[in-house]
């Protein structure tokens, strides 16, 4: 079990701590003048994270989701996997969605995750279909896996609408019932669009039981030219100034339909005009001023921040450069939706986007 303690730093002649979920867990969150932190049986650890987004979309085609970039993400510096999951069905380990075909897909991830002393957020997909039955035996198969101690927390939710809201609660209830022993206990939280100050007495009134947040937002630190629309830049005020009390990760961070001088329009897909994401230097300056200035600065962890899930390019519906963080590098062939791309060891189909090294910088890795 973790350690229920916090430092502490009597300079100032005072210290505030605060305990964030459940302190008796391998994983709690600990608060004091310094901000937030995510711990790992009391050490404090920073989220450098990945996003594996609609892991399992071409379950009616052959092939796994992009399975030959694993080896890149260790590379890349990355400490983290976040997983959202897939809408449930009933049925055996061979249904796509059942509560058994989920468990399968987070069993592979978390033995790749401990191989390469990662951890992971395992999602719990919400909407009509997510029962209290369905998500107790996920939660059961996850929790008997042999590796389920590369999982740092639960996401209950991906984006859901403000009437899903009592359902998130609920089924985040269901979750932490089911955390016996101590050692199963880890932080829950749901992931949300970029949000504004007035709506966190909402979250606060309608979603109590959450130990976080993730939030999705985007637009960071660009050139005085493209500044953005706000969101990243701007979020940790925003949520301190709506009295949020609680940590919060930002879950999806790009730089999506910003264009920079050096980045023109793409003309795609019958005519269509798409910014596309990452492609320039400009670009992979701001993913790395951005993190370092919105989301792991003290300003920020003051707020709430514990880190952050970088190199979300989005599914390959996008463009005819299909972009995945999967897969730091643009495949260049064919624009077919949800279908797995021809990897062929990456031979004259893909390119390689700036800011995979800018992230490495701030993740300590190399490409």
């Amino acid at each position: 079990m973790g350690d229920a303690g916090a430092e502490i730093d009597l300079q100032d002649g005072k210290e505030e701590v605060t305990l964030g979920g459940n302190p008796l867990g391998p994983y709690d969150l600990v608060a004091n003048d310094r901000g937030w932190s995510l711990r790992k049986a009391g050490t404090p650890t920073v989220i450098k994270g990945v996003g594996f987004d609609y892991t399992r979309l071409d379950q009616n085609s052959s092939g796994a989701w992009f399975r030959y970039v694993d080896p890149m993400i260790t590379k890349l510096g990355a400490n983290t996997i976040r997983l959202y999951g897939i809408p449930w069905t009933d049925g055996g380990a061979g249904t796509p969605g059942s509560p058994a075909y989920q468990a399968q897909d987070v069993s592979k991830m978390l033995e790749f995750a401990a191989k390469n002393r990662m951890q992971v957020l395992v999602g719990v997909f919400v909407d009509g279909s997510a029962t209290a039955d369905r998500v107790t035996q996920f939660v059961n198969l996850v929790q008997a896996d042999p590796n389920f101690g590369s999982v740092f927390g639960w996401c209950v939710g991906y984006e859901v609408p403000s009437s899903s809201f009592a359902q998130v609660d609920q089924l985040t209830k269901t979750i932490k019932g089911l955390m016996t022993p101590p050692a199963n206990v880890r932080p829950v939280m749901t992931a949300l669009p970029a949000v504004s100050s007035g709506f966190v007495a909402t979250i606060n009134s309608a979603m109590p039981s959450l130990d976080m947040i993730g939030i999705n937002t985007f637009y960071g630190s660009f050139d005085a030219k493209h500044s953005g629309g706000g969101y990243l830049n701007t979020q940790a005020a925003t949520l301190k100034s709506g009295g949020w009390k609680k940590p919060w990760v930002i879950t999806e961070y790009y730089s999506y339909e910003i264009q920079s001088p050096d980045m023109p329009y793409q003309v795609l897909n019958g005519g269509n005009k798409y910014m596309l994401e990452l492609n320039s230097t400009l670009n992979a300056q701001n993913y790395a001023k951005s993190y370092s200035k919105y989301i792991v600065s003290v300003a920020a962890k003051q707020a709430g921040s514990i880190g952050g899930f970088m190199l979300n390019y989005g599914p390959p519906h996008n463009s005819k450069l299909v972009a995945s963080w999967l897969q730091p590098l643009a495949y260049t062939g064919a624009f077919t939706p949800f279908v797995n791309p021809p990897w062929n060891k990456g031979a004259d189909s893909y390119l390689r986007f700036a800011a995979t090294d800018a992230i490495a910088t701030l993740y300590g890795g190399s490409f």
